[in-house]
């Protein structure tokens, strides 16, 4: 449960976890039970109260609570205004966020690049500018088969 306390924020769905940023005010976070209470509402178990600046990571229990500076809320919120900043983020969490953003399918077919650090500035209504920057940047060969289907692997030139 995510529940907000008079505040804005932002909360994302991983794959293993959810994260909630705070950017003004409070957000409660707890638990629901698997068991209905005999009023029939479920158990709730709190976990933590995170404030304005603050950012979480949890599933069933708080794995993270750590402040953040401005700079990385504004990173963060940077896809409401049709943005994506990255800041030394591995390629497939790149490419996962990238995926929200376009039907274009993106597989990175090379392991070896899959932990790769990449950087900057790209809108989310842009992929292949993107695409081209990991091509001129950062080593990737970009394989396009079709408008839908892109595969990435190490340049031989790098």
């Amino acid at each position: 449960i995510v529940r907000a306390v008079g505040t804005a924020f932002t909360v994302e769905l991983k794959p293993e976890l959810v994260e909630v940023t705070v950017t003004e005010g409070k957000v409660q976070l707890a638990t629901l039970g698997e068991k209905n209470t005999p009023d029939g509402d479920q158990n709730e178990t709190p976990l933590a109260l995170v404030r304005s600046g603050q950012s979480a990571e949890f599933t069933t229990e708080i794995k993270t609570i750590t402040s953040i500076d401005a700079d990385e809320i504004n990173r963060r919120l940077a896809w409401r205004k049709g943005a994506l900043i990255f800041n030394g983020e591995a390629l497939e969490d790149v490419i996962d966020e990238v995926s929200r953003y376009t039907k274009t399918r993106i597989i990175i077919s090379d392991p070896e690049i899959r932990h790769l650090k990449i950087g900057g500035y790209y809108k989310t209504s842009e992929t292949d500018a993107l695409l081209r920057a990991l091509e001129a940047s950062f080593g990737i060969a970009v394989k396009r088969v079709n408008q839908d289907l892109v595969y990435l692997s190490r340049s031989v030139d790098s």
